[in-house]
């Protein structure tokens, strides 16, 4: 009987029970280094998934630095409203102002030549 194994194979001159044994010694470390592949594999998604999660805690930082930046210049678009409406009530005063002005230089200049 021939015994295959990664390594090899082994046929005449070698024991039954020896080739059985070195078939089983080569499969337990087969199978360990099996299992450090997968406990790498593992301990490489367990890195991502942290990253990740890093990751959209910072996104969630920045959407929420992102809202308080767009309420604050909704405030500031809407004071700058409020802005324009006093700036066009005091033009309109103002030339409001400036026309009784004219008429009372006018009457004044009417009144001065009686």
């Amino acid at each position: 009987a021939v015994v295959s194994t990664q390594s090899g194979h082994y046929g005449r001159g070698t024991s039954s029970s020896t080739k059985k044994c070195i078939a089983l010694r080569k499969e337990i470390e087969d199978t360990k280094a099996s299992r450090g592949r997968q406990n790498q594999k593992r301990e490489n998604v367990k890195r991502r998934i942290c990253h990740s999660d890093n990751k959209i805690e910072s996104l969630q930082q920045e959407h929420e630095r992102l809202i308080m930046k767009i309420t604050c210049l909704k405030n500031e678009i809407q004071n700058l409203k409020e802005s324009e409406r006093d700036n066009r009530w005091l033009r309109t005063t103002n030339e409001n102002l400036r026309i009784i002005a004219e008429k009372l230089a006018r009457s004044t200049f009417i009144d001065d030549k009686k």
